[in-house]
């Protein structure tokens, strides 16, 4: 069995790797015809797949945090209702 977190990071990153091979299927004149820039899709395409792991090793920990804190200030305020 796959770990969750390199299950995670294979399935983010997976798809942007593949698009990155995909691009260099095309000749850089083919690139320069159609007006675009293949290192700035490149770069584009492999700083969104670091995007998905940051926001899920970062983000669920800060939003949980808060609430927690939350949750226990709002508890001492007012007593539990039964």
């Amino acid at each position: 069995m796959i770990p969750e977190p390199l299950l995670l990071l294979v399935v983010s990153c997976a798809p942007s790797l593949l698009a990155v091979v995909d691009m260099f299927r095309f000749r850089s004149t083919t690139w320069e015809r159609a007006g675009q820039n293949r290192p700035l899709w490149i770069a584009l395409a492999l700083l969104m797949s670091c995007l998905g792991p940051a926001l899920y090793v970062t983000g669920p920990r800060l939003v949980l945090r808060r609430t927690v804190r939350e949750m226990r200030a709002e508890a001492r305020v007012r007593p539990v209702q039964a």
